[in-house]
């Protein structure tokens, strides 16, 4: 175990999956992973804002790649 296990507050990097995109982030949570995919993909695909701000959580897919 190496003291970033230790410590809560060590940024993580997650890979988050939705349909066939995939999006590379580094925060703390699996839910802000998945929050921070959701901005990522609004800015990617504006016409898709309202369908990807509805998209639950369970839609998504997280992997801890640390």
């Amino acid at each position: 175990m190496s003291t970033a296990d230790l410590n809560p507050e060590t940024p993580h990097t997650y890979l988050v999956r939705v349909g066939h995109n995939q999006i590379t982030v580094v925060c703390q949570t699996a839910a802000e992973a998945i929050e921070r995919a959701k901005k990522q993909l609004r800015r990617d695909f504006p016409r898709m804002w309202d369908v990807i701000s509805s998209l639950s959580e369970s839609k998504f897919e997280v992997q801890e790649l640390d």
